[in-house]
């Protein structure tokens, strides 16, 4: 088994019962589930009321196709990665 580079979270906000629900992807360059929760919420600003969750492993060639280097954290474009 590899070893984990980085992150795929999920950042979740408002109520979907009002027809409001947001669901935004980022990934994180961190070693931990959650050093990358905190990297994202602190870098995007995130409020109390937005969840973040992990989704998904990482690696590091994912991780540079997205622009990132160790320690940063930006929103995941699929494109990039897949391509």
């Amino acid at each position: 088994m590899s070893e984990i580079d980085g992150w795929l979270l999920q950042v979740t906000s408002g109520d979907p019962r009002d027809g409001e629900q947001k669901v935004e992807m980022y990934a994180a360059w961190m070693g931990s589930e959650d050093e990358a929760a905190a990297l994202v919420a602190k870098t995007f600003s995130l409020g109390e009321d937005q969840l973040v969750a992990i989704v998904d492993t990482l690696s590091a060639e994912e991780l540079t196709k997205l622009g990132l280097s160790p320690g940063g954290a930006c929103p995941y474009v699929e494109d990039l990665v897949t391509d």
